[in-house]
């Protein structure tokens, strides 16, 4: 998934001069708050496409106004709690001015996560999605991803919805999506628990980019996310936390992406 220290079955691992490589291809991903991704999809984003459809960029972006609204009124509200004395109203103030510190540690991150349309795109996880479900409202989306954290390998099935799908992509249920995703801390844990899929035709309105894409992920991982539509009724909802769940061993030894003897 993430670790430096692992290596993907499609990760390019030649020492040539980076120069001299097309600048579309698959390969191990660029250094990003403290890790790199084992397998990322390289192309030219193009910043109106990203603008234009870039649904998580938008969502971070209204996140981090309200951060910083709620961190200038806490920080007015622990600064008035101050003026007025009393040990109460004091520590009322403490606690306003530790909420508006965290909110603004909260945009802060967001910021660094997502400063401008192509930056979830040009970096993070190059993974398998399909369109699972189409509504008058939008397109679900699931995702197949490793989320492994240390040496167990695990996977996980994510489900998302968005608005509306490029138009590179057909409208229909087993469209292949490839998508590249951030990923969120482990928290202690053997796996990640957290995605955030953002799809690779926000970037694009290529074809032949986007079955590069695809071409760069393996055919047993489309396989099992195939397979996974008919086996699990997941049902995409707009939401800031993505539905992840975790397959056991047995799902991904059914699914063939990991052997017995594992």
């Amino acid at each position: 998934m993430m670790d430096n220290n692992r290596q993907d079955e499609n990760v390019q691992t030649d020492n040539y001069d980076p120069s001299l490589r097309p600048t579309t291809y698959a390969g191990q991903g660029p250094q990003f708050m403290g890790w790199a991704a084992s397998r990322h999809f390289y192309y030219d984003v193009d910043l109106k496409l990203a603008r234009r459809y870039n649904e998580n960029y938008k969502g971070e972006r209204k996140m981090i106004i309200g951060l910083v609204i709620s961190a200038l009124i806490t920080g007015s509200l622990s600064i008035w709690l101050f003026s007025l004395g009393g040990i109460g109203l004091i520590l009322l103030g403490i606690v306003a001015a530790v909420i508006g510190l965290l909110s603004i540690l909260m945009a802060f991150i967001g910021i660094k996560r997502a400063a401008t349309p192509t930056a979830l795109l040009k970096r993070g996880v190059l993974n398998a999605g399909i369109v699972a479900q189409i509504d008058p409202d939008g397109v679900g989306i699931l995702v197949l991803a490793e989320t492994t954290e240390n040496t167990e390998i695990h996977w996980g099935l994510c489900s998302v919805k968005f608005k509306e799908l490029p138009p590179v992509h057909n409208r229909k249920i087993g469209e292949r999506v490839p998508v590249t995703c951030a990923y969120g801390a482990a928290w202690g844990k053997e796996y990640c628990t957290s995605i955030m899929p953002s799809l690779i035709a926000w970037g694009t309105d290529s074809r032949e980019v986007i079955q590069q894409a695809i071409n760069a992920i393996s055919e047993t991982e489309w396989n099992a996310l195939e397979k996974s539509i008919e086996q699990y009724d997941f049902k995409p909802e707009y939401s800031d936390e993505e539905q992840l769940r975790q397959l056991t061993a047995e799902e991904m030894i059914g699914l063939s992406l990991i052997n017995r003897n594992h």
